[in-house]
């Protein structure tokens, strides 16, 4: 029992709003990336009920004979309930990626909000493993598999994007459409301009 509520751990599932588009389909006019919502936000509760519970029965429950180790591992349980609650809690409410009309807003844990108009934006870096998808016969490989997304403003100060809570598909989708808002040439085969 202890395994899976561990292994829950990254199970957080995005979700995505607006069209809802594949690496084929048309590029979406106004789309958002969040985790806020039901599905999830029971995961968190109910990951912790299992740690809480459990610390409950080694403590107070059957499992008194396990004596000052079972209270450390009922410390520790309690511990991660918290520490699995409070950094679940953070990418439900605070991870949000909205492709607007005539801007870009993201908020991420731990970072300051960005909200730019789409003219400002001059460039796109990638960070993270290659795989060769092909869009369409005839067309360029790319990868969809990036950790991070640098943005470069016209200011020269740049902004970066954790993409890994995303889907491979939503990454593909966040640049296609960021690549066409902004209107940016592709200067390397790695992704779609």
């Amino acid at each position: 029992m202890l395994l899976v509520a561990l292994t829950l751990c990254g199970c957080l599932i995005s979700e995505q709003e607006g069209d809802r588009t594949h690496v084929n389909s048309p590029h979406p006019e106004e789309i958002t990336f969040h985790f806020d919502s039901t599905f999830n936000i029971a995961l968190l509760l109910g990951r912790s009920a299992i740690l809480l519970a459990l610390a409950w029965w080694i403590v107070g429950g059957r499992g008194k004979g396990f004596g000052v180790p079972g209270i450390v591992i009922a410390v520790i349980l309690v511990g991660a309930a918290g520490w699995l609650s409070k950094t679940g809690w953070d990418r439900t409410s605070a991870y949000r990626i909205e492709v607007r009309t005539d801007r870009l807003q993201v908020r991420l844990p731990g970072q300051p909000d960005l909200d730019v108009a789409w003219q400002r934006i001059e460039a796109l870096d990638v960070e993270g493993m290659a795989s060769n998808v092909q869009l369409a016969p005839g067309q360029p490989f790319w990868s969809t598999r990036w950790k991070y997304l640098e943005i470069g403003l016209d200011d020269g100060s740049t902004y970066e994007v954790d993409l890994r809570p995303l889907s491979v598909e939503q990454r593909g989708t966040f640049w296609r459409a960021i690549t066409r808002k902004a209107d940016l040439e592709q200067v390397s085969a790695a992704g779609p301009g």
